[in-house]
């Protein structure tokens, strides 16, 4: 009975006593270990250092990487059983099921729409209360008296 090959991803914690000239080596051995159970990697992420947030074996920090592979369902669990044996350098692992869907979704760039600019709000002018005009008028008034007064 010929089923059919699913995609997975399998998220990992490598242990900190590991030196970080070996961290690419147990993320090599994960590899190596899919392709054992008939496998294939399609997108390796390497291990970066973080702060875990509970204490797993003593440990509050950790390496964690992930992978995207395919495999037959049957191989799955003669991978992870070769992969438990790991335990001094592979802390955790979790490997979950990632239909097709979501693995379109992801090839797909990611559109941000832009903001739009703010809009130019006009300025008001009120218009000039009657005060001020007959200011203006009283004021060009007293200009002219003045020059005849001084005689210009």
């Amino acid at each position: 009975m010929e089923t059919e090959v699913k995609n997975y991803e399998i998220a990992y914690l490598i242990s900190p006593n590991v030196s970080e000239e070996q961290i690419f080596g147990v993320a090599g051995k994960i590899t190596s270990l899919i392709q054992d159970a008939k496998g294939a990697a399609n997108k390796i992420e390497e291990p970066k250092k973080i702060k875990l947030a509970y204490s797993i074996k003593k440990q509050w920090s950790a390496y964690f990487g992930w992978t995207i592979f395919s495999m037959l369902p049957e191989n799955l669990e003669e991978f992870k059983k070769k992969l438990r044996f790991e335990e001094k350098s592979v802390m955790r692992f979790l490997v979950v099921f990632t239909p097709k869907k979501v693995l379109e979704l992801r090839k797909r760039p990611i559109y941000i729409k832009p903001k739009p600019e703010k809009p130019v709000t006009p300025t008001y002018r009120p218009p000039p209360r009657e005060a001020e005009k007959q200011e203006q008028v009283d004021i060009t008034a007293l200009d002219k008296k003045l020059e005849e007064i001084l005689g210009k």
